[in-house]
């Protein structure tokens, strides 16, 4: 009798930590919305997330290490008059997010440098804050996914109820190809180089498109059903030229298969899991060929490697409270010091909590493991827009993941921190304001109007309302944020000014060094 023996992997016994209740992320109230995307993103500066704001689409923006509960007050980005469907930030650009919705919009936001101080939070109730760098305008219905690109900057993928897909250039916020699609897209992926993307739609069939080739896009699609249930399709492209899809069979068991994108004829391999309804959302590391399947409204979140051309099943992890989807921190985000290969942001939509979790494999030494941390992906693109639109293919850069973080680090220390007297100045602001706010409601509830409600009438700002503009101060300490800038920007430009200067200096003995060699050499060959 042979026994059966599991595949041997370094990844077998990696085991999940969920963080307590005050390392969490709380206080908000999360999107009510009912599409599948898990409406969160995270990097290694920033959590971002869709929450209910009682009519329109509204996202909030924090610092990563701004765990705990959330104040009442902290601002929000009022983005869109319909419900927020995805959220994704720039893969090479921290400072940077995308947003679709609803209401047919895409929007570009570059993320305010108070949001990432963590002093945005003037007090002010239902405050919005920034406005889009970008709009962009081209579907007629409501877009469903944003997808950006994996080497090439700035070039965004999205898809919409209208069965278009659009690819943008969101420097000039241009169009810059358009496919008809046969039916209503439920995921699109990026194949690894970005020569390609893939597709699953309502009809189950997988598809893929060189979006460059504007006469004949459609590379090839399978031959038949992907999967035979007719519930939601998800899909991921992954290295060598392989995608992951997952669906549901006919008695609505949940399923998994690898594909061969040169050929699409049949799976190379299935298996089956459950017949639980949530759609399985699929998370890929290129780092270890692992691959995470997430459930919505699951417990649990089962982990596979890929070998070849098979996927085997290593383990799952359990928790308490079902999600409904994962937010994922990238690689260079991530604690090296202590074997951590991947971190999830649960979204817990039953409490209004987001949850972080992370993933370690247990080893004895202390000594950083190089065998678990392999070159990772770069925040640096391999193109740019032009070059891509131009025809041109690289496959994403690649560096080792501690030139990454300590990068990230170093430029944390140099970066220039806020004086006493511009925090003084700022928490002055705050005060006036917040004061002002609570004046206007003692006014309000006796019958009266200060000239502060007048004012604030007048420029067309209500408490209740999405109004972008912040709410006045007094005059003496908005002057004395405005001076503390100035002098902070003036010390920044004479730091780099005295930069240059001592690299002019260096320059100019490299070239009277380089001439006194030169010298005797013309005396040699003189003689």
């Amino acid at each position: 009798m042979t026994s059966f023996r599991l595949p041997s992997s370094k990844f077998r016994h990696v085991f999940s930590t969920a963080s307590k209740r005050e390392n969490s992320y709380e206080g908000f109230r999360l999107s009510k919305s009912s599409c599948d995307n898990p409406l969160c993103a995270a990097n290694p500066k920033f959590l971002a997330y869709a929450i209910d704001c009682g009519g329109g689409g509204a996202f909030q923006v924090i610092p990563i290490s701004k765990t705990g509960r959330l104040a009442a007050s902290y601002p929000r980005f009022d983005a869109h008059s319909g419900d927020i469907l995805d959220i994704q930030f720039n893969p090479f650009n921290d400072n940077q997010i995308g947003t679709c919705s609803d209401d047919t919009l895409i929007k570009i936001w570059d993320i305010p440098e108070d949001v990432e101080s963590g002093q945005c939070d003037t007090g002010e109730m239902n405050r919005s804050i920034g406005s889009a760098q970008m709009e962009l305008q081209g579907h007629q219905k409501k877009v469903q996914t944003i997808e950006w690109h994996p080497s090439a900057a700035n070039v965004l993928l999205s898809a919409g109820g209208d069965n278009l897909i659009v690819i943008w250039n969101t420097l000039d916020g241009m169009a810059c190809f358009q496919i008809e699609h046969p039916d209503q897209v439920f995921c699109a992926s990026w194949s690894w180089d970005g020569k390609y993307f893939a597709t699953s739609c309502k009809d189950l069939y997988i598809r893929i498109y060189d979006p460059r080739n504007e006469e004949n896009p459609l590379v090839r699609q399978t031959a038949s059903q992907a999967h035979d249930g007719k519930k939601q399709m998800q899909i991921k492209c992954i290295k060598d030229n392989k995608l992951v899809s997952t669906g549901f069979g006919r008695s609505s068991d949940r399923q998994y298969s690898l594909w061969d994108m040169n050929d699409l004829s049949a799976p190379l391999m299935s298996d089956e899991l459950d017949q639980t309804s949530g759609v399985l959302f699929i998370i890929y590391d290129a780092d270890s060929s692992m691959i995470y399947l997430v459930g919505r409204g699951d417990t649990t979140i089962r982990f596979y490697e890929v070998v070849g051309s098979k996927i085997n099943y290593l383990n799952l992890q359990s928790y308490q409270e079902p999600h409904k989807g994962v937010a994922v921190m990238p690689k260079r985000g991530l604690d090296i010091n202590h074997n951590e290969i991947m971190r999830f942001f649960r979204v817990l939509p039953n409490k209004n909590i987001i949850e972080p979790c992370t993933w370690t494999v247990p080893r004895k030494s202390d000594m950083f493991q190089a065998d678990l941390y392999p070159e990772t992906l770069s925040n640096v693109p391999s193109l740019e827009a032009d070059e891509w639109l131009d025809g041109k293919n690289e496959d994403p850069r690649l560096v080792p993941i501690q030139s990454l973080i300590e990068s990230a680090a170093l430029a944390q220390e140099q970066k220039p921190k806020k004086t006493r007297a511009e925090m003084i100045a700022e928490r002055a602001a705050a005060r006036a304001g917040q004061a002002a706010d609570e004046a206007m409601g003692k006014n309000r509830a006796a019958g009266k109007s200060s000239r502060y409600e007048a004012e604030k009438a007048a420029a067309g700002m209500t408490n209740g309302g999405a109004s972008t503009a912040a709410a006045p101060t007094s005059a003496a300490a908005t002057s004395s944020v405005d001076t503390a800038r100035l002098l902070d920007e003036i010390k920044k430009l004479t730091l780099v000014v005295k930069a240059h200067e001592a690299r002019i200096k260096q320059l100019e003995a490299a070239v009277g060094a380089n001439n006194n060699v030169s010298e005797p050499m013309d005396s040699i060959n003189g003689n």
